[in-house]
């Protein structure tokens, strides 16, 4: 750890370690140096450590600052509320005390003053906008018009998103042997693994397109067909899993060429958009919670097969999302 970041538990964490090698307790010391990195998840510390560095940035034109740190941390937030950055604030806050520790009264006090006051002062939440189905086809039809490869590839990361009411991160993993062509325009895409599956049971959704999405889908169904079965799907150019970061940049980009900008949609409009539809078309709400694999049940099933919950999202564009439960061992 560089020496300015060596608050009292930085202190102590480097005393224990050299305590434990002067009774020669090697292993000892190895357990407590690790746990400077393994006490957080590494998408954390790396959060963290950018934070960090950015204080670091910060406080390297002032002077005295290891003799004053508590006030130049209250600056730092006092900066980031001037950049209009309120949003960092509390991963700004956890990382400098995970780094240099907690702050004293004075400066605590001063510095939950300052959040209260960058709350009063934020601008009021903007809720997301849900897709339509306006929206679902104005897609459709800027990929058709493009004609292109890679415009029906984007277009459907879209197209696949609202039909099965995928997360951007489930969107993210499909692979080419998830799906399954079930004829007649029906197909089943297998989810090994959502974001609240804690069981890790999956789930299989099965969707219909007909009509101009139809085309679209079939078009890229004939692309996807040459790749390996393990592939995935929306495959970043060199063939790797897409992060959601680039799904969100490649999704945005299919907005913005369809005129559809000055909607402000983000991924997740298009799985709250299939659900506000099914909403309107008088489908009940359970029957949607069913299908957003919102409610999970926690026992276990003996050789039975959960009815499925048929959802017509639009008579317009034909599209029929129906949830299948996997089926279960029940333990002995």
């Amino acid at each position: 750890l560089h020496p300015t970041i060596l608050g009292a538990k930085w202190s102590s964490w480097a005393e224990t370690i050299t305590a434990a090698r002067l009774e020669g307790r090697e292993e000892l010391a190895q357990v407590i140096g690790v746990s400077a990195n393994n006490s957080l998840a590494p998408g954390t510390m790396a959060a963290y450590t950018s934070m960090r560095n950015r204080f670091a940035d910060f406080t390297s034109s002032f002077t005295s600052v290891n003799s004053n740190m508590g006030k130049y941390r209250n600056l730092f937030i006092a900066q980031l509320i001037h950049l209009r950055q309120v949003k960092s604030i509390p991963v700004a806050v956890a990382a400098l005390n995970f780094f240099y520790g907690r702050l004293s009264e004075g400066d605590a006090e001063l510095q939950k003053l300052l959040i209260d006051s960058a709350k009063r002062d934020s601008p009021p939440v903007i809720h997301r906008r849900k897709a339509t189905e306006e929206d679902i086809d104005a897609v459709v039809q800027w990929a058709l018009r493009e004609d292109t490869n890679a415009a029906v590839t984007e277009a459907c990361i879209v197209l696949l998103s609202f039909l099965a009411f995928l997360r951007i991160s489930e969107t993210a993993n499909v692979r080419r042997n998830h799906l399954e062509d079930k004829g007649n325009g029906t197909w089943w895409l297998r989810i090994p693994r959502s974001k609240t599956d804690q069981r890790g049971m999956g789930t299989v959704i099965a969707f219909k397109v007909q009509e101009t999405c139809g085309i679209l889908w079939n078009r890229f169904v004939e692309q996807i067909t040459k790749l390996p079965k393990s592939c995935f799907i929306f495959a970043t150019t060199s063939g790797s899993r897409p992060t959601t970061d680039n799904l969100r940049k490649r999704i945005n980009n299919v907005l913005k060429k369809a005129g559809l900008a000055h909607r402000d949609l983000t991924s997740h409009s298009f799985r709250g958009g299939a659900a506000t539809v099914a909403l309107r078309k008088g489908i009940s709400q359970e029957e949607i919670k069913r299908k957003q694999r919102t409610m999970h049940r926690t026992e276990k099933w003996k050789g039975t097969q959960g009815e499925p919950c048929i959802i017509t999202v639009s008579p317009t564009m034909h599209l029929r999302l129906t949830l299948l439960r996997f089926n279960t061992i029940m333990d002995a």
